[in-house]
């Protein structure tokens, strides 16, 4: 998770009076947004339309809060007060392998040390019964090559949570997943999967059966929105009044 980063100062700054406080809320959702989503600042004009209204916006931009940034916006000096994007995948990265190392040296016990591992060619110190001398006590035997590897085998390293991988798409296969388990919307189940697992920072050692256990979920959302258009007496909720969620967007939008 990241944090979007205000001046304590802010509340009566010359910029904030002239914007007026809808305006201000609106630009603090864009900086909120931009932080989720590592836009560095930037906020596309269907996101910025999706926040406020196009007047509340423009008095955003002629008070300098917002600049304009080709057909979109971009926050005034975002990163001045905001680390850039690489910047926070490298924290996040760091963090993730710093935590799975932790979990691995618990794994291996408080020496921190794994026991030395016996070559496949060692044979037990055992005699035949012609060289057996007596004793006093009967020998003890040695045990078998196969419980020495067993018991001084190093145990198998446990794979280690990656970020979802940026260039994973959606194919046959994951499709297939999501059909199967009933969701009708997968596209926009898939978009609103990755922008979540994304803007959060997620680790995994499974994005497959993240992506399916995301799917039962988005079926009953579904299934409940379709129950409630039912019961509104609306009959079968229409697809025109399910909006996709665009992709980092963490809720479904339904109209009314």
């Amino acid at each position: 998770m990241s944090w979007a980063r205000l001046d304590d100062q802010m509340a009566f700054h010359a910029k904030i009076i002239k914007a007026g406080n809808e305006a201000v809320g609106a630009w603090v959702r864009m900086i909120t947004y931009s932080c989720a989503h590592l836009t560095d600042g930037k906020v596309t004009k269907e996101v910025a339309l999706s926040i406020a209204p196009q007047r509340v916006v423009t008095k955003a931009v002629t008070a300098g809060l917002l600049d304009l940034d080709g057909d979109g916006y971009i926050v005034h000096d975002f990163l001045d007060w905001n680390p850039p994007a690489e910047v926070v995948l490298e924290k996040r990265r760091a963090d993730a392998e710093r935590k799975a190392k932790g979990r691995m040296n618990q794994r291996r016990g408080d020496s921190g040390r794994y026991l030395p591992e016996v070559p496949d060619d060692v044979q037990p110190d055992v005699q035949s019964d012609s060289e057996a001398t007596p004793s006093a006590s009967p020998p003890v035997p040695s045990p078998s090559p196969e419980k020495i590897n067993q018991t001084n085998a190093r145990p198998t390293l446990a794979p280690t949570p990656q970020l979802i991988d940026p260039d994973w798409k959606l194919n046959d296969e994951l499709r297939a997943t999501a059909e199967m388990v009933g969701v009708r919307d997968v596209e926009g189940a898939w978009l609103q999967f990755i922008g979540d697992r994304r803007s959060k920072g997620v680790v995994s050692c499974d994005w497959p059966g993240e992506w399916q256990k995301w799917a039962v979920t988005a079926r009953n959302i579904e299934r409940r929105e379709r129950e409630r258009e039912h019961n509104r007496g609306g009959g079968p909720a229409k697809a025109s009044h399910i909006q996709r969620p665009a992709a980092g967007e963490s809720a479904w939008k339904v109209g009314k």
